[in-house]
């Protein structure tokens, strides 16, 4: 976000801690907040209503949760849940809609930012359709310590499982064989990479599509995006949990 958007919409921040598995859009609500993760990891999943759910896209502090449904001005097509504890900051919809009325750069920024989250949803539809779950489970693995910026990502095996759309088992399934070539290492609710470079040889060619994208050098810089934002607003107001 360019400096003079910040500095506007600041005043409007509100920081907020986030604990794991908390719902924070759900699908078919209006979104009246917009949230801007700093340290919390988010993840956009279609639910069923059978109960299955399917990974649409994940955010770290490169994102925004609720741009989609924002820009159309449309209810929520999906829930948007943290799948890794951490912070945020809420920000109203409305000081959003003002400042890309006086904002042409801001607005040209979040319709890049939305367009990359679409790129995301169609390679994760061709995922699912041709790719080996380990591959599956590697990329993801990969995408999520890229936004929160460090090797240890702290969800369970469950969790990644929900996210891809597939069975607990498989997912341990890959999990084991990514730690028999010393990729990752993994306790009861974290995963850490240990090898970065065998797990991306283990991921489906997703990855390395997605990295190809503007977006993935912010998901990569977004350890320092955050600490800016940070930085403007965290002498207001203290983080508050939910």
């Amino acid at each position: 976000m360019d400096g003079a958007d910040l500095e506007a919409l600041t005043p409007a921040l509100a920081p907020i801690a986030f604990e794991r598995g908390v719902v924070v859009i759900k699908q078919g609500e209006v979104v009246e907040h917009l949230i801007f993760p700093t340290t919390a990891f988010l993840a956009n999943t279609l639910v069923f209503p059978t109960g299955g759910s399917s990974l649409i896209h994940v955010i770290g502090a490169e994102g925004v949760a609720g741009l989609g449904p924002f820009l159309a001005d449309e209810p929520s097509g999906w829930t948007v849940a943290v799948r890794a504890a951490g912070e945020a900051y809420r920000l109203p919809a409305a000081a959003l809609e003002r400042q890309m009325e006086r904002s042409p750069i801001l607005r040209s920024q979040l319709q890049k930012l939305y367009y990359d989250y679409q790129l995301q949803a169609a390679y994760g539809v061709g995922c699912a359709a041709h790719h080996h779950s380990r591959g599956r489970v590697a990329s993801l693995l990969l995408r999520a310590t890229d936004r929160l910026t460090t090797r240890c990502l702290h969800v369970t095996q469950q969790d990644l499982a929900d996210m891809l759309g597939i069975q607990r088992t498989t997912v341990v399934d890959a999990a084991r064989h990514l730690k028999s070539l010393g990729a990752v290492h993994y306790t009861r609710g974290a995963i850490e990479v240990a090898d970065r470079q065998m797990l991306e040889r283990e991921a489906c060619e997703c990855y390395a599509a997605l990295s190809a994208t503007p977006v993935h050098g912010l998901a990569s810089g977004s350890a320092r995006a955050a600490a800016r934002l940070r930085h403007r607003v965290e002498n207001h107001v203290p983080p508050a949990s939910t």
